[in-house]
């Protein structure tokens, strides 16, 4: 079959995409997801509309201190923004007003990400099946479909990795690696969130597998500077306003406050759910009900930890004094001195093995159980975890299935790497292109002290198409042997 889909094919890939675009609409207006930076986001994309600024001062206010956008570029507020617009919510005082049609917006990516993605397999494979399977998978995956509901940057920055790699996909096919998609993307993808700058390192892979080295550096660095030039344009805005080059995070207990605390709970934080027991608290400013596990407190500086959380727990409900933050860098530098090896490598570890198999991980679907239930089975255990099934089946349930189903991809993904070595396939290329992006994402965020499964939200959908091609090319190679150098 040409590799070239046809037009009845296009169409039916684009009825798949379309049926995933209103579900996901119809889902998330039933039930709008806000957590996190939500407030920030809305915050900004008000003063943009309708005071012509980047600020996270009140938008009635008109003061329009200026910001760099929120904790990352203003690439999603600029999306709500434009979203307010076509709906017809730009003038409106009420953020609310603003997310259905930002919902709409992130799911319409969302569905043009799964077409773009699906001609892409269907291309590279040559099997109209490939494209197929991958307009359903890409639109209904249980891992990304219903974070279009939420009024975070998920659903966009899925779409941007999809995208990258769907022009990855396309560049082998082509033989040649595209320069302006690529760069574009990579643009768009690191305007929406930071941690997209990993999938980098399968766009040089794919540059020296597609090209000798010179004219792979050559290609790259094109691409580089296409995605560099609104960076770099943004930074300079940031710098001529008085602002540091890059976003400083905001943790809600004050302007620029918080810092200090971040960085020491990536001194000894392993697994997601114990570190939010310490974190959500904290940016709540409820201070008196942070947790921290007893072995934190044996270790060296576990004193003065107890010391400076009984003086935060002293000013509950208040911003944090300045001084935290010197407190809490020294006694982050402290453990780092004292503990190299665990906080340079066992915890970060650690924090891998929990960022890809965390076992109660929702994905965006409404399955929490909240921050009581994890206190139960942090405490409990075995005996809390039947507690909480008796108390809410259908949670448990639904976590149940996205973690057998997480696990069992993984499962496959492991096993096909050792398949790969020893049986070259068609797929072998894009499964190096995903480890590589995926190897990149682990190391990223967890040397940044994070464990949130959800940032494996990307590369799961990356694996998921991999794993496409290889089933597919089982089932040609089954009807059809490999010719001889078949690539």
């Amino acid at each position: 079959m040409p590799s070239e889909p046809t037009v009845a094919q296009r169409a039916a890939l684009a009825g798949i995409c379309a049926a995933g675009l209103l579900s996901a609409i119809a889902y998330g207006l039933s039930d709008p997801g806000f957590g996190g930076d939500s407030g920030k986001y809305l915050t900004v994309a008000q003063n943009l509309l309708q005071n012509g600024c980047i600020s996270l001062s009140p938008p009635s206010s008109g003061e329009c201190l200026p910001h760099w956008g929120g904790n990352q570029f203003p690439g999603y507020p600029a999306l709500i923004a434009l979203a307010a617009l076509l709906s017809g919510a730009s003038g409106s005082a009420d953020p609310a007003a603003f997310v259905p049609g930002t919902i709409a917006l992130q799911s319409l990516l969302l569905a043009v990400a799964s077409f773009r993605t699906a001609i892409a397999t269907t291309r590279f494979s040559g099997a109209f099946r490939a494209g197929l399977l991958t307009a359903v998978l890409v639109s209904f995956s249980p891992l990304h479909f219903a974070w279009s509901r939420w009024i975070l940057t998920e659903a966009a920055a899925t779409a941007a990795v999809l995208w990258i790699f769907a022009e990855l996909l396309l560049s082998l096919h082509r033989r040649k690696l595209s320069i302006l998609p690529l760069g574009l993307a990579l643009a768009f993808a690191f305007f929406i969130r930071y941690d997209t700058l990993p999938i980098c390192l399968a766009v040089a892979l794919a540059a020296f597998m597609l090209h000798p080295p010179l004219q792979a550096l050559r290609r790259g660095l094109l691409i580089a500077l296409i995605m560099s030039l609104p960076v770099a344009g943004w930074t300079a805005r940031n710098l001529a306003h008085g602002l540091s080059a890059m976003p400083q995070a905001e943790y809600g207990v004050g302007y620029q406050r918080g810092d200090g605390y971040y960085a020491w709970l990536a001194t000894w934080t392993r697994e997601f759910y114990e570190a939010t027991l310490a974190a959500y608290p904290f940016a709540e400013r409820k201070y008196a009900r942070i947790s921290i596990p007893q072995r934190v407190f044996d270790e060296p500086g576990g004193q003065t930890a107890r010391e400076l959380l009984a003086r935060l727990a002293a000013i509950d409900g208040q911003a944090l004094p300045a001084h935290f933050d010197p407190d809490f860098h020294a006694l982050a530098t402290e453990r780092r001195a004292a503990l190299p090896l665990q906080v340079g490598l066992i915890n970060p570890a650690l924090r891998a093995v929990n960022l890809w198999l965390s076992p109660a991980y929702s994905f965006g679907w409404k399955l929490e159980l909240g921050t009581d239930a994890q206190r139960l089975v942090l405490t409990k255990g075995f005996e809390g975890a039947l507690t909480l099934m008796q108390a809410k089946p259908v949670a448990v349930l639904g976590k149940a299935f996205i973690a057998s189903y997480r696990y069992l991809l993984t499962l496959a993904i492991l096993i096909l790497c050792g398949y790969a070595i020893f049986r070259p396939t068609t797929a072998r290329t894009p499964l190096a292109l995903a480890m590589a992006y995926c190897l990149g994402k682990t190391l990223f965020v967890t040397l940044l002290g994070q464990a949130d499964p959800r940032l494996a939200t990307q590369p799961y959908a990356v694996l998921e198409i991999v794993l496409l091609l290889y089933a597919c090319d089982v089932l040609r190679r089954r009807v059809r042997p490999a010719a001889p150098g078949e690539r």
